[in-house]
This record gives structure tokens, C-alpha cells and sequence, in this order.
């Protein structure tokens, strides 16, 4: 991987751009240490895109999990007033955001 000064990559900018553009890495170094990699957007895209990816399969599997737990009363916390029954019933028959958006789709089309 190409290393570049801080004043070397000031200088040289338009090179360096050409260079991530066509999939190289570079290093910029501050005081002789490693500060920053500069990469490609394509590349930046892909890495940002994968660990959002990642992020939602560990969500996915903790999910799952809880899903498998039973629901009773006892899972929620104690307010006074609060009928957990009636929550998980309500939870259990409602429409889902996105069924609602196709539904009313749906009959703004029949109208």
C-alpha cells in the first residue's frame, strides 16, 4: 500500500484520487505514524454496506432467540395499570406498517 506525508498528500491530491479511483489504498502518515487510509467510494460503499449487513443478522438472531422465550406476564415490566395480556393480544393482531402502505394502495386504486 502507498504511503504518503501529510505535505506529500496535500501535494499530490489529484494523483492519489486517481489512484483510490482505480483501487489502490494509500496511506497518509502524520509525524511518520499511519493517521489515515484513504479508499475508493466503491469500496467505502462495500465495507459500510457489510457491516450494516452484519449489524442486521446479529439483530435477526437476537430476535429469534426471544422468540423463543414464552410470553407471559411476567416478561414485562410491572406498571401499575398495565395489562399485559391485552398488549400481547394487541401486538399479536395488528397491521403491520407496510401491510397498511399496500393496503391503502390497494384501495386508492379501486376508488
Amino acid at each position: 500500500m502507498p504511503t504518503y506525508s501529510l505535505s506529500e498528500a496535500r501535494a499530490n491530491l489529484p494523483l492519489i484520487l486517481d489512484k483510490v479511483e482505480n483501487g489502490e489504498e494509500i496511506t497518509i502518515t502524520r509525524h511518520g505514524r499511519p493517521a489515515a487510509v484513504i479508499i475508493g467510494h466503491d469500496r467505502w460503499m462495500k465495507t459500510a454496506r457489510y457491516e450494516v449487513l452484519e449489524e442486521a443478522k446479529r439483530l435477526r438472531k437476537r430476535l429469534g432467540e426471544l422468540r423463543k422465550l414464552p410470553i407471559t406476564p411476567d416478561s414485562f415490566p410491572v406498571i401499575p395499570g398495565y395489562d399485559a395480556e391485552a398488549h400481547i393480544a394487541w401486538n399479536r393482531d395488528r397491521e403491520e406498517p407496510w401491510d397498511r402502505v399496500e393496503r391503502e394502495k390497494r384501495e386508492a386504486g379501486e376508488s
